[in-house]
């Protein structure tokens, strides 16, 4: 039997961890932290009302992603980067696409929930999902709009469009692929209940 590569073994160990809010029930429904069941057992309940209120909050100001409360956070970062890396931008925004209960199944039959592509900005690429959550896509100039603030932050990481080598090993290329590897192994548990649009049944 071969061994598995380090890469490999954090994102088999990462896909093994248990993501849920504290009732149990959708985040779209209550407006509730998605956390490892660990971190959500590690918090107080002041703690996690705290930086679900927060939560709660940013989405009504039409936020993509919300930061946690600074000591919350700190208190969460060991449990979220158990068995594997920490979330990237766009596994978040697969995440909680899946947790909104707006997940589409495309045309193959295949579930959408990110669509992570590149961005041209200042002559750098930032990935970025482009899965609108409303069963389509953003334009280029749309993407823009919505992620500039975040890429201004620093919260999206940008590649230098300029790369010396076949484009498939450009780094903002290899890293979409390692992205997409736990969104597909994490998209097959998706249940029908995250399904909100399904072009499958258009036809």
């Amino acid at each position: 039997m071969s061994k598995l590569k380090k890469s490999q073994r954090s994102l088999r160990q990462w896909t093994k961890q248990k993501w849920r809010t504290k009732s149990g029930k959708k985040s779209s429904e209550t407006g509730e932290r998605y956390l490892p069941e660990k971190a959500i057992k590690a918090l107080s309940s002041e703690e996690y009302a705290r930086t679900s209120r927060k939560k709660r909050e940013d989405t009504k100001k039409g936020k993509q992603h919300s930061k946690q409360p600074k000591k919350v956070a700190r208190k969460t970062r060991a449990y979220r980067k158990l068995g594997g890396p920490a979330l990237t931008y766009n596994q978040k925004y697969h995440k909680d696409t899946i947790e909104q209960g707006k997940v589409m199944i495309n045309e193959k039959g295949q579930p959408v929930t990110a669509r992570v592509d590149g961005l041209e900005y200042n002559d750098k690429i930032y990935n970025v999902p482009f899965y609108n959550r409303k069963g389509g896509f953003y334009s280029e100039d749309e993407a823009l709009e919505i992620y500039k603030e975040d890429i201004e932050k620093g919260l999206i990481k940008g590649y230098d469009k300029k790369f010396d080598g076949p484009n498939e090993n450009h780094p903002a290329n290899v890293a979409a692929r390692l992205e997409h590897q736990m969104m597909d192994i994490d998209g097959e548990k998706i249940s029908p209940e995250s399904i909100a649009y399904n072009l499958l049944k258009v036809k």
